[in-house]
């Protein structure tokens, strides 16, 4: 799972991210201006701390810009805001 936008103010655990470059079909949705990206590691032990995160009260939310997923057939989905 990917996440782009302004992450600034997300702390994910350590074991959950597996970098911040593009990785496979976890690429940037946008170009310019860039944003923070970080690939995450999408199983279930970390879903909540990623949506402790990505769900907060909106003024401590990050500012997603788009949610990508790697499906295990090597399909890819995002969502753009």
């Amino acid at each position: 799972m990917s996440l782009e936008g302004d992450l600034s103010r997300c702390a994910f655990p350590a074991d959950v991210v597996l970098g911040h470059d593009e990785d496979g079909i976890l690429r940037r949705n946008t170009l310019a201006p860039r944003r923070d990206l970080v690939v995450l590691r999408l199983n279930p032990d970390a879903t909540d701390a990623i949506f402790r995160h990505a769900c907060r009260a909106p003024e401590h939310r990050p500012e997603l810009r788009t949610i990508r997923l790697e499906g295990s057939d090597g399909s890819a989905r995002a969502r753009t805001w």
